[in-house]
């Protein structure tokens, strides 16, 4: 993720960050939803001083 955002930012393009994992379901979903919460916890934590208007996630 840090090369394309870099290579957004060079070339003026939006970033959007969206999450698609086809593994959260009715069956293991007290499993998976702290994993999730980590990995989103991880990503903003990271890019929290990233330009609001140029970096989006979509959870």
């Amino acid at each position: 993720m840090d090369k394309v955002a870099k290579r957004c930012n060079a070339y003026g393009l939006k970033q959007v960050t969206d999450y698609h994992y086809g593994r959260l379901g009715d069956n293991n979903y007290l499993t998976e939803t702290p994993q999730t919460i980590d990995l989103w916890l991880k990503l903003t934590k990271r890019y929290k001083n990233a330009d609001y208007n140029n970096l989006f996630f979509e959870i």
